[in-house]
């Protein structure tokens, strides 16, 4: 996309934020430019800032990592205790991560050995599909597509590493098998008793009414991903957009971390990928909007390139650019939003679908 028309597309929308929330969208990506290394700096000198609320705001959206990653090597121009409270975490994250990875190369063995098809969703194996690096996203679980047929035999290798259900009502994994249950939802939650570690099984990517985006189709279309000498089955980059674009509209884009996520799929893949035939795929899985909505958000917030196909396509809909004006707030302001109300989350929804 030209830096015309993105400038067209966004010329609306007036995102005048604080220095500490502009801080924390800089640091919110994987590399920064020269230009961007020089805005960060110029902030870091702003009088008064304030650290409190930045650091609680970061937490809040998922990027506290990230701005680890980033505010170090400018240590000077940062309070000590900041920096001590960003180094605890990311120790705690580096460690958890490590346990995390280890578990879901140990989850996927035992599937291959029953020859179950398993993709990972979010998570660790999302932060070194994207970043090269495990722990440059903080993560609590795991999350793992199975095909629905393969169900049982799933169960079965979860239930002989110790995994619980959460639901002390489904603790003999039958109600897992019923129709209605599985149509009801898309996963379920388990604890693994030795470690508490928490996996969501998935039998579909995302809840009936974001996505039509089957998962035999998501299986079709994986590439590889080596952990720990473990060979995983990712998400082709095209259908992780789709599936990180869905994940978000799902939880109304209310987090910094995941508009980061798509917006660095577009940066590392956009070049390789047919962008008329991952709008009309979109289309076809019925979640076209949750994909322009978070691929312009991408682009506004955190300048990700929006591909011409996708910016015409969003001109030509004031609708989608009103909705994505509604978000910006939560996303780009220092203080914490008001919950939804219920009410809120089904307009949003109708919004979505219409």
């Amino acid at each position: 996309m030209i830096e015309s028309e993105r400038e067209l597309l966004t010329e609306h929308c007036d995102l005048l934020v604080s220095p500490e929330a502009e801080i924390i969208i800089l640091c919110s990506r994987w590399t920064l430019s020269d230009k961007q290394k020089n805005r960060l700096h110029d902030l870091l000198q702003h009088q008064g800032l304030r650290w409190k609320e930045l650091v609680s705001a970061a937490y809040r959206h998922g990027v506290v990592t990230m701005l680890f990653w980033h505010l170090p090597h400018r240590s000077s121009l940062i309070p000590e205790v900041v920096l001590d409270e960003f180094n605890e975490f990311f120790l705690c994250v580096v460690n958890a991560n490590a346990v995390l990875v280890k578990e879901l190369c140990a989850l996927t063995r035992e599937f291959q050995k029953q020859t179950i098809p398993c993709v990972p969703f979010k998570g660790v194996a999302l932060s070194q599909q994207l970043y090269g690096e495990p722990s440059f996203r903080s993560t609590t679980d795991l999350d793992i597509l199975i095909p629905e047929d393969y169900l049982e035999p799933a169960l079965n290798v979860i239930r002989n590493l110790q995994y619980d259900s959460v639901q002390p009502e489904r603790a003999d994994y039958e109600d897992l098998k019923l129709p209605f249950y599985l149509k009801l939802t898309n996963e379920h939650n388990f604890v693994q008793r030795r470690t508490t570690l928490s996996l969501d099984l998935h039998w579909r990517l995302l809840p009936h009414g974001f996505t039509d985006l089957s998962t035999e189709k998501v299986l079709a279309s994986t590439g590889k991903l080596e952990l720990l000498g473990t060979q995983l089955d990712v998400m082709s980059p095209e259908i992780l957009l789709h599936a990180l674009c869905g994940h978000a509209a799902k939880h109304g884009f209310t987090r910094l971390v995941w508009v980061s996520d798509i917006a660095e799929v577009m940066n590392k893949f956009g070049d390789g990928l047919d962008w008329e035939l991952v709008l009309n795929n979109a289309r076809a899985y019925n979640s076209s909007r949750s994909l322009l909505l978070g691929t312009y958000l991408a682009s506004v917030v955190l300048e990700a390139a929006l591909p011409q196909p996708l910016a015409l396509e969003i001109r030509k809909t004031p609708s989608l650019i009103k909705l994505a004006e509604s978000l910006l707030p939560p996303l780009t302001q220092l203080e914490e939003p008001q919950p939804w109300s219920v009410l809120k989350e089904w307009l949003f929804w109708l919004e979505l679908k219409s």
